[in-house]
């Protein structure tokens, strides 16, 4: 069964007081982020082990000057698949890539390693998003041939072959990172505010978990 905070209910105010503070800032110790939300030490860091428990928090991380980084691209690609694998075939194409010789792991493996999600979904006429960073428009082309190269691979027991998450349409929209205009940068604390609103503006809608 799953626990309340997996069925997306709301937190308590201090549990969601401690998450927001460190999606501001995660280097914060838990004694300053105890003085700032107005709680001991302790209760501080319960709450953070808790968190990370229920896989609230995933990972601590930072969010880099990337243009400072030579990363001058980030892109939203946009792409339909002709065809949808099921778990099996999943499974199947795994195992095939896992024979792939060494030039061509380290080519798929550099494509990846510019990609910071990968999801599926619906809108736009597309079934799948990718959000990416790359050092220059040139980068960026060969990234695109690599996502553009799904090929046709052979089932066992030689069955017809079958595409690898064949894409039919493709398209991005670049963000030039070295740009003098900036709307709303990438950061976490406006969307850590948004949650403490949000929190109490539905507080007479949601019931709140009990405490452990």
């Amino acid at each position: 069964m799953k626990s309340d905070t997996e069925k997306g209910l709301v937190m308590r105010d201090t549990e969601l007081m401690v998450l927001t503070e460190l999606m501001k800032n995660s280097r914060i110790s838990d004694r300053e982020l105890a003085k700032r939300i107005g709680h001991s030490q302790p209760t501080v860091t319960r709450i953070r082990n808790k968190l990370e428990q229920n896989g609230i928090i995933k990972e601590y991380t930072l969010i880099p000057d990337f243009a400072k980084l030579g990363l001058g691209l980030m892109v939203f690609t946009f792409s339909h698949f002709a065809s949808i694998l099921n778990k099996e075939e999943v499974e199947e194409v795994k195992k095939i890539y896992r024979k792939k010789t060494k030039e061509e792991r380290i080519h798929k493996k550099a494509a990846k390693q510019q990609i910071i999600m990968r999801e599926r979904g619906r809108g736009l006429g597309y079934s799948g998003v990718t959000i990416s960073f790359h050092k220059n428009y040139e980068s960026f082309l060969e990234f695109m041939k690599l996502a553009r190269g799904n090929p046709h691979v052979e089932l066992k027991n030689g069955e017809k072959p079958f595409p690898v998450q064949e894409i039919d349409k493709i398209d991005s929209f670049l963000i030039n990172l070295d740009d003098n205009i900036h709307y709303i940068p990438l950061t976490f604390s406006a969307l850590a505010q948004h949650l403490l609103t949000f929190k109490h503006s539905n507080k007479g809608d949601m019931k709140n978990p009990q405490s452990s």
